[in-house]
This record gives C-alpha cells, sequence and structure tokens, in this order.
C-alpha cells in the first residue's frame, strides 16, 4: 500500500501543480545537483530512483531529478590491491580518481547515497560483460570513459564498442549488452568535488576494472549524450544486428546475489500469436511525438507491475506480462498452451495522456476478453468482442477488483483518461469511425459510454455491437 500511494501521488497529479511541458520531464542537470542533498535523501528514504521538484523558473511546474549510477555491489578501486563495493563508500571516504596525466591518485568522496533494495525495480537498467568476463550493472545514463577520450552513456554503447581498462588504460571490447529489469540496489559517489567538475579528470573512477564516471560527472554531461538509439529498443536492434546475433544468449534471469536475490532480467519481446485480440487495432496504436515518457522513468512500471499484482488477486487464472520495450499504445489478450495471458505494451503505459485508473480499466478490459461472455469473436470463440470486454470490465471486473465506493473513482477517471487517448493522444485516423461488424472497436466516445453504462448498470449501448442491440 506505501508504494502504491506513492505511485498515485507520481502518477495522478501533484495537488494542482503541473508537470513541465504537461508532461514529467527530467530536470536540469544544474538544477538537481544543486538539491543534491535533498533529492539523494528522498530516493534513500523512499527507495526509488525518481523525486518530483519544483522547476527554478516556476514552483507551480515540476520536474524530476534521478539518483542512481551503478549496482550497489560493484566494486570500485580505492588503492592499486584494494576494492569496496560502490554501497559502502561513506563521505570522508577516498577512491582512486584518474588524473590528466594518466596517473591514478586518491581523492575525497564528497558524496555518496542510494537506493532500493531487492524488490525496488529499476525497468531500464543496462548489463554489460566484457571481453574478459567481468559483468556490470548500471543506470542507462552512467557515463564510461571512451577509448578515444570521450564520454559516452551506458544506453548508448554499442556492442562493437569498447571500454577503457583502469589499469594499463588499453581498450577492453564489449562481449555482451543487454537491457533489462535490475531488482537490486542502485548507488552513487562523488569524488574530489561536488562544484567543481570543469574536467572529468578527479571525477574518473575504476568501477569493475573499467574508467566511468562518478555521480557528479554523470550528472553534468548525461543529457548531452543522448544520441542513437538506447540499447534494446527496436531501432538499436536493427542497426546493430549483425553484431548482436553473434551474442551469446543470457538466461531468463541473471542472478547477481543468490543470499539477497538481486537479479536482472533481460528484455525480451513477447511472443504474441496470431489470434491475439488487441485494445486498438494495429497500425492506428502509434504515438505522437514526445508522447511518451522515457525508458529509464520508472513510475509507469512500477504502475504496471502493482496493477497486475490487484488484478491477479481476484482473477488468478491469468499471467501479466509487461513488453517495456514495445512503444506500441496497446494491450492484448490472448491464449497459450491453455493458459490465459494479458499484456500491457510499454507504449501504453508510458503514455502521458494514461495514469493508474486508465491502466487498471485497460487490463479490465483485457480481462473482458477472457471472461465476458458472448457476443465472442467468430474466428477465436475463447475471446468475447471488443464492446462486450469494455461493457464487463466497468460492469463486473472493476467492481470486483476496487473496494467499495473507490471502483466508482476509478472507473470514472480511466474512463476518461481512454477517451482523451483514444481521441487526441493516438495517430488513428479511423478513432470517430462506425464499428464494422460485432466485433470490431467501437470509436472512442463509444467506448467511453460503454464504460459509464457498465458503471451505472444501465444497457449495454448499441454501438457496442451487441448484435441483438444492433438490429433494433
Amino acid at each position: 500500500m506505501k508504494r502504491f500511494l506513492r505511485i498515485i501521488g507520481f502518477v495522478i497529479g501533484l495537488g494542482g501543480f503541473s508537470v513541465a511541458h504537461g508532461a514529467a520531464v527530467q530536470c536540469a542537470a544544474d538544477h538537481c545537483g544543486a538539491i543534491k542533498d535533498q533529492v539523494d535523501a528522498t530516493c534513500h528514504g523512499t527507495g526509488g530512483g525518481l523525486v518530483y521538484v519544483p522547476t527554478p523558473q516556476d514552483p507551480k511546474v515540476w520536474c524530476w531529478c534521478k539518483c542512481s549510477c551503478v549496482a550497489g555491489d560493484t566494486l570500485v578501486r580505492v588503492t592499486d590491491k584494494a576494492f569496496k563495493r560502490m554501497q559502502d563508500f561513506k563521505a570522508g571516504d577516498t577512491v582512486l580518481a584518474l588524473q590528466f596525466d594518466g596517473t591514478w591518485k586518491s581523492a575525497p568522496v564528497v558524496s555518496s547515497d542510494g537506493m532500493g533494495d531487492k524488490t525496488t525495480p529499476f525497468p531500464y537498467a543496462i548489463y554489460l560483460t566484457l571481453s574478459n568476463n567481468i559483468s556490470i550493472v548500471v543506470a542507462p545514463d552512467h557515463v564510461f570513459w571512451m577509448p578515444d577520450s570521450t564520454l559516452k552513456r551506458a544506453d548508448r554503447l554499442a556492442p562493437s564498442d569498447s571500454l577503457v581498462l583502469s589499469q594499463g588504460a588499453k581498450p577492453i571490447a564489449i562481449s555482451q549488452i543487454a537491457s533489462g529489469v535490475y531488482y537490486g540496489p542502485m548507488w552513487n559517489i562523488v569524488a574530489t568535488s561536488e562544484q567543481d567538475v570543469s574536467s572529468p579528470f578527479g571525477h574518473l573512477i575504476d568501477t569493475s576494472g573499467v574508467v566511468s564516471g562518478d555521480w557528479a560527472l554523470q550528472r553534468k554531461e548525461t543529457q548531452a549524450l543522448q544520441t542513437g538509439p538506447q540499447v534494446g529498443t527496436a531501432e538499436y536492434r536493427k542497426m546493430h544486428i549483425s553484431s548482436l546475433s553473434k551474442q551469446k544468449s543470457l538466461p531468463k534471469v541473471v542472478v547477481l546475489n543468490k543470499a539477497k536475490n538481486i537479479r536482472f532480467i533481460p528484455h525480451t519481446q513477447v511472443a504474441i500469436p496470431k489470434d491475439a485480440i488487441h485494445l486498438l487495432p494495429e497500425g492506428e496504436d502509434q504515438a505522437q511525438p514526445n508522447e511518451l515518457y522515457p525508458l529509464d522513468y520508472s513510475v509507469p512500471y512500477e504502475m504496471a507491475e502493482y496493477l497486475a499484482r490487484q488484478y491477479k488477486t481476484f482473477y488468478p487464472d491469468v499471467e501479466y506480462q509487461i513488453d517495456w520495450l514495445n512503444d506500441a499504445v496497446n494491450a492484448v489478450a490472448f491464449i497459450r498452451n491453455g493458459k490465459r495471458h494479458v499484456v500491457l505494451y510499454g507504449g501504453l503505459i508510458r503514455h502521458h495522456r494514461l495514469q493508474v485508473e486508465g491502466a487498471g480499466l485497460v487490463i479490465a478490459h483485457e480481462l473482458g476478453h477472457h471472461y465476458a461472455g458472448p457476443p465472442r469473436y467468430p474466428n477465436n470463440i475463447w475471446a468475447s468482442c471488443e464492446g462486450q470486454a469494455d461493457y464487463w470490465g466497468a460492469k463486473i471486473a472493476q467492481r470486483k477488483v476496487w473496494w467499495g465506493e473507490y471502483s466508482i473513482d476509478q472507473t470514472t477517471k480511466g474512463a476518461a483518461q481512454l477517451l482523451d487517448l483514444f481521441s487526441k493522444g493516438l495517430l488513428t485516423p479511423q478513432v470517430g469511425a462506425k464499428p464494422m461488424g460485432i466485433c470490431s472497436h467501437p470509436p472512442a466516445q463509444c467506448r467511453y459510454d460503454t464504460y459509464m453504462a457498465g458503471l451505472r448498470l444501465q444497457p449495454k449501448p448499441s454501438c457496442a455491437g451487441d448484435p441483438a442491440l444492433m438490429k433494433k
């Protein structure tokens, strides 16, 4: 419940405040740097990776600061022969930092903080294995020192890239790179100075044997390095198809610390069968530019995980999945090997116009395909038609899952969000079209009216496609 309330506070709204540009955006690096102590303390206390703060230009407009760097168990060199885990550093300790002349010298650790535990999901982390078999898990915006003396974000590294060994300054090839969900602590330190980041030197540290930036350098440089496709996306896979095909496949779960259950789950595209039933017709589910939250914005993932647990309590026979890297604004229901499935696409839950109520109503709709009864798809006799799934989801599933009067609020707000999404937020040229057949996708207003009819225990609207009603 504590995590749910935190998600609600993030997603639904901030007491009448607005979020920059109508959607959550990352604050300027200097703004986060100015309030770093408060941000880190908040992240550490809540166990989350994001903190909303007012922008300095307008206190009624909010943005978010991030506090994460590398996996807490990552070894960092403190002397020529000694390492310390990143999460064990405290302000006042010392760490080796790379200098302009190529030497490593002891530097003060001026701050150290982090957040998370084995239950905290980081929905978009980067897993690297080097040719010397050393592996490291980092946040997507963590910066590495490259052989050409430049910095590069972790989520923009190519499979053919090399990093720099801290000992000897020789290139070390990347043998494996993947994005995935990381369950465990993330931590950061700042070396030398919090304020003086005029040069990377003094802020370059040895993480697992390779040179990368501390938190101050990451904070200063990472937003300027957001060029090229991100690891794991369709564009990235297309660009690097040859190199990626030569990589060894990671297991379904990479266990990083068995005793603490710290693990990394690689992103894999959910295999959707041809007879799957989609929330929106394929081709009408593409977001408009800048309508999706970034992949490393964790709140929608936490929201979807919470909702999946909530609905599974009442509908346990369904397998719920999140296809985080799929940018389509959609969801699907299908049956495979006798098992019922509901899949939420990343583009749906990361869409600016959808909040926790709307996402919940989508799950209720997808459950409707499994349980709502006739009328059903003629060629998929297990699946209830679109209008029937909308109606049953609002009438039955929402009442069953959400307690008492809260189901009214949950469904009313969800219906309004989906109307906004279907009618304004998508590139859907047929969004106002009349349904074509009993199982076609009704237009946006009809779907809203159907949700509200189910909530109010009124007859299902004729536009929802019930053959008996359409004859009248």
